[in-house]
């Protein structure tokens, strides 16, 4: 196979993870992975997982905006969302309401009970800080009282967030995912090594490993990538210009708020003093 040169690819790449964790033959990779992450936040594992969207690379390389999730189902029906995500777009954890809000909707047929609906769990891994201000790398959500956190409204609603780039708090098995998918593909990194001991990990690596030297795959997946930094640098450049744009309207605003105070008589220096202008822009409105 023909490599791309000087594009290096990694495992945290959602088309990459896609097709190493959400295909038939793999399944037994992505059934860890969730039981990792469900032991790491204290839940009961899944004995078997069924794939919902297993993946076929021949179908298409889907649309660039597609968001690439993994959906599957546990063996007591209970329905899980996972996703990768590199970048922190705008509205991205309303996002991830959304699509659960989907998933859990979408069970009811017409005419059926409420009480047929189980639980649905996002799983999102995310290559980047979502929350600032603590430490803790895995952060599970539900619904409980305000003014008693530990009364849960319902376990139907299980959002995670893993943040891959912070340090694991915890020595669990998910610690170990975590290193493999925040590492495979960094340069200098000599993974073979590193997961000798674990045959699942070995395997999940080896998958891929098999990707990034498939030359469509790489196409299709540096594409996906370049599409989605060109994104989030658009979304960029549209806030700073929004910011921009606000400061100036704002410093008009403030000159002709000035020009009202200077009609009424009011001295520069009390004007300066009031709109935070510059006194020598107050003298020359």
């Amino acid at each position: 196979m023909k490599y791309i040169e000087g594009m290096s690819l990694r495992l945290v790449n959602d088309y990459i993870f896609l097709n190493v964790f959400g295909r038939e033959e793999t399944k037994n990779l992505l059934l860890d992975l969730v039981n990792a992450v469900l032991v790491d936040a204290e839940c009961q594992p899944v004995l078997s997982i069924e794939l919902k969207n297993p993946v076929n690379f021949r179908d298409a390389y889907w649309s660039k905006g597609t968001v690439l999730d993994i959906l599957a189902m546990g063996e007591d029906h209970q329905q899980f969302d996972i996703e990768m995500q590199m970048n922190n777009q705008l509205g991205f954890v309303n996002r991830s309401l959304y699509y659960w809000a989907q998933l859990y909707s979408q069970q009811l047929e017409k005419g059926s009970e409420y009480g047929v609906l189980r639980p649905v769990i996002a799983i999102n891994l995310v290559d980047f800080v979502l929350f600032k201000e603590t430490q803790e790398n895995h952060h599970r959500f539900m619904i409980s009282d305000v003014k008693n956190p530990d009364s849960v409204l319902t376990e139907d609603l299980q959002i995670h967030f893993v943040e891959l780039t912070k340090a694991s708090p915890r020595d669990t098995r998910l610690k170990q995912w975590i290193s493999l998918l925040e590492n495979a593909g960094k340069e200098g990194m000599e993974m073979k090594v590193l997961f000798s001991g674990d045959k699942l990990i070995t395997a999940a690596y080896e998958q891929f490993e098999r990707c990034t030297q498939d030359e469509d795959m790489r196409r299709l997946a540096l594409a996906r990538e370049k599409f989605q930094r060109d994104v989030a640098s658009r979304l960029s450049s549209a806030a700073k210009e929004g910011f921009e744009k606000g400061m100036q309207q704002g410093i008009e605003n403030t000159k002709l708020e000035a020009r009202k105070l200077k009609s009424l008589g009011v001295s520069n220096d009390i004007i300066a003093e009031a709109t935070g202008l510059a006194r020598t822009i107050v003298e020359s409105l």
